[in-house]
């Protein structure tokens, strides 16, 4: 039993909470213009592509690369662009 706690541990997602977090700040920011299963998809897009930053830089880095995007996004879909 024990060694089944410690495998989902392992195994878990280590920005869980953050994560969670982020997505809400993010989704709030963005209301109107993208929803939260896209905000969700962008920000765990931006993780993968943060993976070589350290575990205490990533949540910063993650939440300003997934507003750059969705903004650039919104951005270009407000001058037509698709």
């Amino acid at each position: 039993m024990a060694s089944r706690v410690v495998e989902e541990e392992a195994t878990a997602d280590p920005y869980g909470p953050r994560r969670a977090v982020t997505v809400a700040r993010l989704a709030l920011e963005f209301a109107g213009q993208f929803s939260v299963e896209g905000v969700e998809i962008v920000l765990d897009g931006c993780i993968l592509d943060l993976s070589w930053v350290s575990y205490a830089a990533m949540p910063e880095l993650s939440e300003r690369l997934a507003r750059q995007r969705i903004s650039s996004y919104c951005h270009s879909k407000n001058r037509g662009f698709r």
